[in-house]
């Protein structure tokens, strides 16, 4: 054997091992591929049943917030019925007070003029007007 043969037996044997592992990177890459397109199948069935269920809590929370608003809406209502009675009890304590400060004027009014004035039999009126409803309610 000459040189040349030698040569092109050692070419031959390098691209025969070029071709092996080509061969077996072309077989391993296909495996690849294949266990990624098994992935993306997957991928796609759990997105389409993680979608469904989404769909539903979608509509669930709809309902929900429908609900919500609807009793927001009466707590509303109520409130401002509330926030009117506390007015009128607000007006009803002002009113109580200014009729007390009222009451205390004319008592010093009468007192300054006397026991026997007319203010104060008045007011001696009022007292035993009161005193037999309150015994008569007591009894």
């Amino acid at each position: 054997m000459s040189g040349s043969e030698i040569a092109l037996i050692i070419i031959a044997i390098a691209f025969a091992l070029i071709a092996l592992f080509v061969i077996i990177f072309l077989i391993k890459l296909s495996k690849t591929v294949s266990k990624g397109s098994e992935t993306i199948v997957e991928v796609q069935n759990t997105v389409k049943v993680v979608t469904d269920e989404l769909q539903v809590i979608s509509k669930e929370l709809q309902d929900i917030l429908a609900k919500t608003n609807s009793l927001m809406g009466d707590v509303n209502l109520k409130m401002d019925e509330v926030n009117d009675a506390f007015v009128a009890v607000g007006d009803l304590g002002k009113s109580a007070s200014e009729l007390n400060f009222a009451t205390k004027n004319l008592i010093k009014k009468t007192n300054k003029k006397g026991k026997n004035s007319s203010g104060m039999k008045v007011l001696r009126l009022f007292r035993t007007m009161f005193s037999r409803r309150n015994k008569k309610g007591e009894s």
